[in-house]
C-alpha cells in the first residue's frame, strides 16, 4: 500500500514538474502538452487533475518560498529594515519565477470566475513574511496601525505587484524592485508617523 501511495505521488509530481517546464518555456500548457512531454497518458493525468489550470495552480502552490529568517536575522532591528527584508525574500522568489507567477494568477482568477475557487487557492504566504517583519514592532505601532500596515504591504509584496509593475508599467526587474522597496519604506514611514501623531 505504501509503495502504491509513493508511486502515485511520484506520478503527480512528474505531472506538475512537466507543467512547470512548459510554463518556464513560455507556454500555456494543455493536458495534451503535459501528456506529450511527460509520457504520462491523458487518462492518467485526468485521474490527478480535472483541468490544466489545476496543474498550473499546483506548479506555484507546490513551490514554497524559501525561509527568509536568515535575511531577517541579518537586518537591523528597525521596522524598515525588517520589512525590506520581507520584500526581498518574497520578491527574489517571485522575480525568479515570473512566467509561473503569470500562469498562477491566470489560474486563480479562472477558478474565481468559474466558481471553483477555494480558500486554499491563495495560500497568502506573503503574510507569513510580513508578520515576521512587523511582529517585533506591533506593540509600538498598536494593533490597528500594525494591521493597516500589514494589509497595505500585502498590496506591494506579492504576485499582483509583479504583474502590475512588469506588465502594466512595463518596468524591468531592477526598476520594479526599486518601486516595491520604495513603497514598503513609504508605508512603514507613514505607519510610524500615524502612530506618533495618534492617528488611526
Amino acid at each position: 500500500m505504501a509503495a502504491r501511495t509513493a508511486q502515485k505521488e511520484r506520478t503527480r509530481q512528474a505531472i506538475v514538474d512537466t507543467c512547470a517546464e512548459l510554463i518556464a518555456e513560455g507556454q500555456n500548457p494543455s493536458i495534451d502538452d503535459v501528456a506529450e512531454r511527460s509520457g504520462i497518458s491523458r487518462a492518467t493525468i485526468y485521474r490527478y487533475f480535472n483541468r490544466p489550470i489545476d496543474i498550473v495552480w499546483h506548479v506555484m502552490a507546490d513551490r514554497a518560498m524559501p525561509d527568509f529568517q536568515a535575511q531577517l536575522d541579518a537586518a537591523d532591528d528597525g521596522l524598515v529594515d525588517r520589512v525590506v527584508a520581507a520584500e526581498r525574500g518574497v520578491g527574489d522568489f517571485l522575480f525568479e519565477n515570473v512566467a509561473r507567477v503569470r500562469a498562477f494568477e491566470v489560474t486563480v482568477l479562472g477558478r474565481v470566475i468559474d466558481g471553483t475557487a477555494t480558500d486554499e487557492d491563495r495560500p497568502a504566504r506573503r503574510l507569513t513574511y510580513i508578520d515576521q517583519a512587523i511582529e517585533p514592532s506591533r506593540d509600538a505601532l498598536g494593533d490597528r496601525t500594525a494591521d493597516l500596515l500589514r494589509h497595505s504591504l500585502a498590496m506591494v509584496i506579492g504576485s499582483e505587484a509583479v504583474i502590475a509593475l512588469t506588465d502594466a508599467c512595463k518596468l524591468d526587474e531592477d526598476d520594479a524592485r526599486e518601486v516595491t522597496r520604495w513603497a514598503c519604506e513609504a508605508l512603514v514611514a507613514h505607519a510610524m508617523r500615524s502612530r506618533e501623531s495618534g492617528e488611526r
